[in-house]
């Protein structure tokens, strides 16, 4: 069900049989995963060894904008019309399965290159085959790239700065006081506008 990739000397210690005498937990990348689904392709390529095998691939593989790699991160089902129309385009010819999209002008620097595993789907639509901690790794890594700001939380309104009942009523009396303070001193200015008239 699983194809891993692993490095010459690996596979030469399990060909001599050193797995008969420990015990393999791993023995290299996971690179392909046979598909479910009804597609062309019986396997779809997987996230945790797109790095290697993405170099070698001739078809099903897009180069993006920051901004269409940034779409691609979230978990949600993606709409092509939320791509470019050039990428769009592209992603529309190809038929259901695993497709790759990378960041273009980082292939060939292994710090700052970017890759993704994503699924074509039926209708118009694709989703991203990574899971949610690489997706947080990938958008760090773009942060520290500055090509995407850092989110700032919310501000919280501390116990003490939020209104009580009391300073509410408090409020609404100050504001009562005032009003009634501004209305006499109208009154007094009319008065003494009288008198002056009278007088005069």
């Amino acid at each position: 069900k699983v194809l891993y990739l692993m490095g010459k000397s690996i596979r030469s210690l399990i060909s001599q049989g050193m797995q008969e005498r420990v015990t393999v937990i791993s023995s290299g990348l996971k690179g392909f995963v046979r598909n479910k689904n009804e597609c062309a392709v019986g396997y779809r390529i997987a996230q945790e060894g797109v790095h290697l095998v993405h170099p070698h691939m001739t078809k099903r593989k897009i180069g993006v904008d920051i901004k269409d790699f940034r779409n691609c991160l979230q978990n949600e089902v993606i709409r092509l019309a939320s791509f470019s129309s050039e990428i769009e385009k592209e992603t529309k010819a190809l038929s259901m399965g695993s497709f790759v999209i990378y960041l273009k002008g980082f292939e060939t620097d292994y710090l700052k290159k970017l890759v993704v595993v994503m699924w074509k789907c039926r209708g118009d639509n694709a989703n991203c085959l990574v899971n949610k901690a690489d997706m947080d790794g990938m958008l760090t890594k773009l942060r520290a790239l500055g090509y995407v700001e850092e989110e700032k939380p919310a501000e919280e309104v501390k116990e003490e700065d939020k209104p009580t009942e009391e300073s509410k009523a408090e409020e609404k009396l100050s504001d009562a006081v005032k009003e009634e303070a501004t209305d006499g001193d109208t009154t007094k200015d009319e008065t003494a506008d009288a008198v002056d008239a009278k007088a005069t």
